[in-house]
Order: C-alpha cells, then structure tokens, then sequence
C-alpha cells in the first residue's frame, strides 16, 4: 500500500506580485492623466486663449485699418465691399480635445451714437456717429476678453467681476479715433473730427470658425464750418453713449489737456471745455468754437 501523499494549498507568489504590479500600473497612469487634466491641460489650454485673444486683437486691428483706407481713398473704394476677418475661436487640439475655445461676434449698427450739437440750438448737429462692432471670447481659463470697433476707435475690455447682477469691466483704448480740437493764440477753438456711422442689421454668430466682415463705403458728409459762415457756432456739445464711458471720459480729457490742445480746463466763457461721465453717457461742453472740420462716414456692415 503506497504511502498517502497530503499538500496543502501553496501560496502562489508570483501571482499575487503581478496583480499588485497591475494595480500600481494603472494607479501610476490614472495619477498621470489626472495630473494632465488637472495642471498642464489649464496651463496650455490657457496659453492657446491667450495666442488666439492676440490674433483678434490683430484682426480688429486690420478692420480699423481697412475702414480707414476706405474713408480716405473714398474716390476709389465707394460702393466697393472690403472683406475683414474675424477667426471666432479654436477647434480642441489631438491631445484631450484640449484648446477649444468659442466667442461670440455681433454688430450693432443702432446701438451707440455718438453726436456733436450746437449747444445754443440743439437741433443743429454738425456729425453723428453710431454703431459697433464687437466680439466676446469665451475662454476657459484665459481672462475673458471684449473687443470693441465703436466711433473708429478700438477698444479691449476685460471682465472684472460682477457688480450685483451687472458685469464690470477693466477697458483701454487700444487705437483711438480721429479726433482734434486745439486753441490757437487769440482764444479760438477748432474741431477736427472723422466720425463712422455704421447702417444694416443687428447680427450675431457665435462658434469657432472664421467669419467675414464686409463693410461697404456708401459715402461722407462732410461739414466745414466757420463763425463767419455759421454766427451762432461758438459752444458745441458733444455727447458719446458707450457701455465703456470711462474709457472715452479719459480719451476727451487726455485730448483736451492743456498741453496738448492749449485748451483751459473749467465752464466759458473763463475755461473752454468740461468733460463729464453719467452712466453710459460722456458729454463734452466745448467754449469758444469758431470753426469745425467733420467728416462722417457711412459705412455698411454685414456677417457672411
């Protein structure tokens, strides 16, 4: 009778140790992709915002420009469409889908106006301007950022924070319009100014893809006017409403520093100008006006 052989369960050794290699394996790579997620995808999601917040920044930049060549060589460019590009966003990189960004581009043909009047008779207006172009990004991690065409300046706005249930904003004027006034050694003040106003359909599109803004020249008024001419000019007013007054409150008053136009600050007839700031409306008082130089241009603008 052969001997009865007993064994056990053996512990396998090897088997435990691959599954606990396993397991670290995969807490290894599932540390790794939430290190992606969490660090390095926000810091180069962010440094895409911000490379495509430049590039529209560049493209109002040529928009200003374009409009400008069309005012000026207007002989040439009226009646003609000229195309500006706006790249609305950025489609989600290979990696993650990273990088996608949208923004929103509108124009507002109606919604600002900016007038310059006769103070003494209001019903003379000497030049409007009006509308605007805007675009919001609506970036992820990059400050979001508000890019404005509005009176042929261009200005950046960046949200600061909510103020009860109004969004506030920290803005510069980037490219500031064509805009003069300056005294000369007798006392007399001069205006130059070059005004768009902008006609068509309040659009909107939003997304990533490029869009084209035509604007089209149909014409300028231009009023070259003097006190021997016009005896009643002499105080003007000029009133600009703007989601950014504090941007065009310190555009007038910079203009009309002293050292810059000659121009004394406080009420005429002992100063020459005021400039003051109630909600969205900026209003300039000008004293002692005897000539004015305006061109307004009127400018069509469509999205397609």
């Amino acid at each position: 009778m052969g001997r009865l052989f007993k064994k056990g369960f053996e512990r396998d050794e090897h088997g435990v140790s691959g599954a606990i290699t396993a397991m670290m394996i995969i807490l290894i790579i599932s540390s790794f992709i939430s290190m992606i997620y969490a660090v390095y995808i926000p810091m180069w999601t962010k440094d895409l915002e911000a490379e495509h917040s430049k590039l529209v920044l560049s493209q109002f930049l040529d928009l200003k420009e374009n409009v400008d060549d069309e005012i000026i060589n207007q002989a040439q460019n009226q009646g003609v469409s000229v195309t500006s590009r706006i790249t609305l966003g950025r489609s989600g990189g290979p990696i993650f889908g990273m990088g996608t960004s949208t923004g929103a581009l509108s124009i507002n043909p109606y919604l600002d106006i900016l007038t310059l009047i006769n103070s003494n008779s209001p019903d003379e207006a000497y030049a409007q301007g009006r509308g605007n172009i805007t675009y919001k990004s609506k970036d992820t991690y990059f400050q979001r950022q508000t890019y404005i065409y509005q009176y042929g300046a261009v200005i950046v706005a960046q949200e600061k924070g909510y103020v009860g249930k109004t969004m506030t904003y920290d803005a510069i004027m980037k490219v500031e319009p064509h805009f003069k006034a300056e005294k000369d050694l007798l006392g007399n003040v001069t205006i130059t100014m070059v005004q768009v106003a902008f006609y068509g359909d309040t659009k909107s599109i939003s997304g990533t893809q490029d869009i084209n803004i035509r604007t089209t020249l149909q014409g300028v008024v231009a009023n070259d006017l003097t006190r021997d001419d016009y005896p009643t000019l002499s105080n003007l007013t000029l009133n600009v409403t703007s989601d950014y007054p504090d941007v065009w409150y310190k555009f007038f008053n910079d203009r009309l520093d002293t050292n810059v136009s000659h121009m004394k600050a406080g009420a005429g007839p002992a100063g020459d100008f005021t400039v003051t700031k109630t909600g969205r409306l900026v209003a300039v008082k000008l004293w002692h006006v005897t000539a004015i130089y305006t061109d307004v241009a009127i400018v069509a603008v469509d999205l397609g």
